[in-house]
């Protein structure tokens, strides 16, 4: 209790020397920010649970302390985000509570603010995911519905509503499935687990404590309804790695299977499904995985010792002597798309192969960044192909920083033509879904239902910093390639629910670089000199993207 007063007393100090020009509420917001920017930066700050505290209440006293100022909805609700994440690492139903009671704060105070939707559909989703309470979920989404009818979380209450109405009858329809693989990436400090299925099935997951009396270690635990378990999936599978002792599988009821991750330690983990064919993925970051994205930056910058104001400034003096060396321990990693079985879009005229054109532009990518000092690595530098899932597993076990994904857009108008770049988010426009669901392999009615499940639990942080990695991106392949007379369209940067992004621990994006079935982009396109520009361009965007993030780190969170 005295490190948390004497926390805000700091905070509140600072806040006092500030120009009174500034919203005080606002100042003492930025301050608390680049706590939680440094908490989320350090791992050994995020293991003790009373930093996570000290970051909640501080957001909670620019809702409360700072009513009136415009920040007081931001600071609620990033109050109830930082809960979310003290749940999830320490499994204590405290911190849900007080999570529902600062978004209560933040709709009941501020119904106008564009915030006040947002906290009504995480109350839904902390009873709905966390709390396991349907009945209690569905009260808090039709209060959604009521209080904001033209908000734009109405369309995911009215999904969230329908489907647990549709909860019973799924369970009567579903036919037995059988579980019949289970495939793990693992690396020092990340492991992702994909449980393979014959079919769609219901699971419920969940974080269960040590019991030393019958000797089980702290684990997570899958159950699957109405599913059979493949006979050689019952000896349990060794991972042996910093986090992770083994996975277990049994036939636990007679129409319901248990699979379960034996822990040695946990920062947090995550479940979500992949279609096509059906598969639970696990994510489990181990307590020292390292910071990515901002996170990597700051981590190499020096934590941020005191909360005054100046030492923003100071830090981005510092930084600007140490940048050649931090350009070397960045990471990016590249996604060729397709590749192997899976050729992607083919031209119409010369008939080239996406897979191809889009491993050329990152054989050349990776030159470049190597040349720069940046380290590399990919998902593929030869003609093979890798699955989906795998893609950003990969990322996530290789600690990289960022998650580059190149493909090569195509259309039924021969006339289609440009370059766009996407990060991974909800989307209802129905040409991104289209092209979402022809690189995901799925039937796009399919995609519609599956994006709201896909996108329920990404991080509002690394959203926002992919969202400007596209920007940066984007901006950059298009003044490369147009620089000689080129009139590629810019049709800018948008978001869709790409598999290929999904799960990545990192700032990631998906650059589509031209349209192959555009008789000209792919008369282009096969040109050595057309593809080591879009690769400059590229290079230029991750350079710009890494700049500004050095110079404002604080602007990259929510």
């Amino acid at each position: 209790m005295q490190r948390k007063s004497i926390f805000i007393l700091i905070l509140l100090l600072t806040v006092q020397f500030e120009s009174f020009s500034r919203d005080r509420g606002e100042v003492y917001y930025d301050n608390v920010k680049r706590q939680y920017l440094n908490l989320m930066s350090s791992p050994r700050l995020q293991k003790d649970i009373k930093n996570w505290e000290n970051v909640i209440a501080g957001f909670e006293t620019v809702g409360d302390a700072y009513s009136d100022s415009k920040k007081a909805p931001d600071g609620l609700f990033m109050a109830g985000e930082v809960c979310i994440d003290a749940y999830k690492r320490s499994g204590k139903d405290k911190f849900l509570q007080r999570a529902i009671i600062n978004y209560s704060k933040l709709v009941q105070r501020y119904r106008k603010n564009s915030l006040a939707d947002d906290g009504q559909i995480k109350i839904a989703e902390i009873y709905r995911i966390y709390r396991k309470d349907n009945e209690r979920a569905k009260q808090e989404y039709e209060k959604l519905i009521k209080k904001f009818p033209d908000g734009d979380q109405r369309k995911r209450a009215e999904f969230w509503l329908k489907k647990l109405a549709e909860k019973e009858d799924i369970k009567k329809t579903l036919p037995q499935v059988t579980v019949r693989k289970i495939d793990v990436v693992s690396g020092e400090n990340y492991t992702r687990v994909s449980i393979e299925m014959s079919g769609e099935a219901e699971y419920t997951h969940s974080l269960l404590s040590e019991d030393k009396s019958v000797e089980k270690p702290r684990r997570i635990v899958i159950d699957i309804k109405n599913a059979k378990l493949a006979p050689d999936l019952k000896e349990p599978i060794a991972v042996k790695n910093e986090h992770l002792e083994q996975i277990r599988s049994s036939q636990f009821t007679q129409d319901s299977v248990r699979i379960v991750l034996d822990l040695k330690s946990i920062e947090e983990y995550s479940t979500f499904y992949f279609d096509g064919p059906f598969r639970i993925i696990v994510d489990v970051t181990g307590s020292d995985y390292r910071g990515q994205g901002i996170g990597a930056i700051i981590a190499d910058m020096g934590e941020i010792e005191s909360v005054e104001t100046e030492d923003l400034e100071e830090m981005k003096e510092a930084d600007a002597g140490r940048r050649e060396e931090q350009v070397e321990k960045f990471h990016i990693f590249l996604d060729p798309g397709h590749g192997g079985e899976d050729p992607g879009a083919i031209g119409r005229k010369r008939r080239i192969k996406e897979k191809d054109i889009v491993l050329k532009i990152a054989l050349e990518l990776r030159e470049l960044l190597e040349k720069n000092g940046y380290r590399v690595s990919m998902s593929r530098d030869r003609d093979i192909f890798i699955p989906l899932p795998e893609r950003t597993a990969m990322a996530n076990r290789a600690g990289a920083d960022l998650f580059i994904s190149i493909h090569a857009n195509a259309s039924r108008r021969r006339g289609a033509h440009g370059i766009e770049t996407y990060f991974f988010d909800l989307s209802s426009d129905r040409d991104v879904l289209k092209l979402a669901a022809m690189e995901n392999g799925v039937d796009i009615d399919k995609l519609d239902t599956l994006q709201f499940i896909l996108t329920d639990m990404e991080r509002t942080p690394i959203r926002n910093q992919s969202a400007m990695l596209a920007a940066s991106i984007q901006e950059n392949v298009c003044r490369r390639v147009n620089s000689e007379g080129v009139n590629s369209r810019n049709l800018g940067v948008k978001h869709g629910p790409f598999y290929v992004l999904k799960g990545a621990k990192m700032p990631s994006i998906l650059v589509e670089v031209a349209f192959i079935t555009n008789p000209e982009e792919e008369r282009l396109l096969a040109s050595h000199k057309y593809r080591r520009k879009i690769a400059e361009g590229i290079l230029d965007g991750i350079r710009k993207y890494i700049d500004n993030m050095r110079k404002n780190p604080v602007a990259f969170l929510p």
